[in-house]
């Protein structure tokens, strides 16, 4: 009797440098699909590492696995993000599973376990180690938490699990997701994380973390435009002082000729001018989150391999 799963999944990678650990990873995890799901598609997205990719694609040749294996080829090396939005366009799975870490640790369970705990009506699963991430990762995901007003909350994490509802709401935001992982708490979905002993050391991928943190405050926190409306106004608050400072000594001693009007003019100058600052900073957050960002990824070409 076949108890597998009816449901389409589609399984999205990330190819790394190292061709065979990528090629074993992708391996294990396909094994686990298929003794699942029925009907599922293996998407892996070359970003620039042509030598795991076309091992990839030799060694598929000479497997005996039947679902439809697709290789995504970016033009040009864009990061783990641009990447998987590529082969999350092209899924055509009712469940998208996305891998983008080879280094994760990821118990062979813990897929079905995210599985089921969609079941239970949550559109958007994390798989989180407990132990993983760096010290600064930890602090961003503190501060990220912390000032969102994302219903979910992010941090370290090895596996995504989405339902299609998820993936055409993320699309209906905007057509551009800079930081899943954000985009994904503040979809306004249900959420679960489940969290996991890493069977293997976890490794955080290699990327553009600094850029990708500063964007992901921008767009998804007030945390920004808080900081810039406290400088603005600390700087608003030393200016009015210098007047106020200019008015006393105008008052109580008799200042250089011409000190005093040009005292009060710097400093109402100066106070209005981060008084303006604060308000152009509330208005440009507005614009940020009306706007959002439009960048698009490029692709050089999609592969379809079938075993020989």
């Amino acid at each position: 009797m076949d108890n597998k799963e009816k449901s389409m999944v589609s399984a999205i990678f990330y190819l790394g440098s190292d061709a065979e650990q990528t090629y074993s990873y992708i391996e294990k995890a396909c094994e686990l699909i298929d003794a699942m799901f029925e009907h599922y598609e293996i998407i892996a997205v070359n970003d620039c590492e042509d030598r795991s990719a076309e091992y990839l694609k030799l060694r598929y040749q000479e497997s005996d696995r039947s679902a439809p294996l697709t290789i995504v080829n970016m033009s040009v090396k864009q990061g783990v993000e641009c990447a998987m939005n590529a082969g999350i366009d092209i899924a055509i799975g009712d469940y998208l599973f996305e891998f983008d870490n080879i280094n994760s640790g990821l118990p062979a369970g813990v897929i079905m376990d995210c599985f089921r705990k969609s079941a239970e009506g949550y559109d958007i699963v994390t798989a989180s180690p407990r132990e993983g991430g760096t010290g600064t990762s930890k602090l961003f995901y503190r501060i990220f938490n912390r000032f969102s007003h994302s219903r979910g909350k992010i941090g370290t994490d090895g596996m995504h699990l989405l339902s299609r509802r998820a993936v055409n709401r993320l699309h209906a935001i905007n057509s551009y997701i800079p930081y899943r992982k954000a985009a994904y708490a503040a979809s306004g979905l249900r959420t679960a994380t489940l969290n996991y002993d890493p069977a293997t050391k976890f490794v955080s991928v290699k990327d553009d973390r600094t850029g990708k943190a500063i964007d992901a405050l921008i767009l998804y926190t007030d945390a920004a435009y808080r900081l810039s409306l406290f400088i603005s106004l600390f700087m608003f608050a030393i200016a009015a002082a210098a007047g106020i400072y200019t008015l006393v000594v105008y008052l109580s001693l008799k200042p250089v000729a011409g000190w005093t009007t040009s005292m009060a003019v710097i400093s109402a100058g100066f106070s209005g001018m981060f008084l303006l600052f604060a308000i152009v900073i509330k208005y440009l957050s507005l614009l940020v989150n009306l706007v959002f960002q439009n960048q698009k990824y490029l692709v050089a070409s999609v592969d379809k391999v079938q075993h020989h």
